[in-house]
């Protein structure tokens, strides 16, 4: 599963919120790996102030939520929700669930290092224990 939060800046026009979602979702360091078009449900959470909730049209968040859901499978599940917030701007939460393994990454680190197929690891050091009392 894959989360992210953006601030976006820009919402002057259609497609200012849905490339500001996009190119988070890419960007990030964590998913960089994964294939979010293996994806199968999702949510993404809008959340700005009442002026600034009032000054963008729905259909420009529409097609912020159509993007990530064009990003995902097909037939794929996209919850979506719009809240009005008291912090100035507009803020878009995004989760992604149902995603492939990166089976390559995973390979790679399992030449980096001792894995067990059930992808718990291995190591030669000795277990921690905690405090006794």
């Amino acid at each position: 599963m894959v989360f992210d939060a953006i601030n976006v800046n820009e919402f002057d026009n259609e497609q200012a919120i849905s490339k500001a979602v996009r190119d988070k979702l890419k960007g990030n360091v964590l998913c960089s790996e994964l294939d979010l078009s293996t994806g199968t449900v999702a949510a993404a959470i809008a959340i700005g102030d009442e002026k600034t909730l009032n000054n963008i049209p729905q259909e420009y968040l529409d097609n912020a939520f159509n993007q990530l859901n064009r990003t995902l499978k097909t037939n794929s599940t996209v919850h979506q929700g719009i809240y009005k917030g008291v912090k100035q701007g507009l803020s878009i939460f995004t989760a992604i669930g149902g995603i492939a393994a990166p089976v390559e990454k995973i390979k790679t680190l399992k030449k980096l290092g001792t894995v067990e197929n059930d992808l718990s690891v291995k190591t030669n050091q000795p277990p921690v224990s905690g405090p006794t009392n």
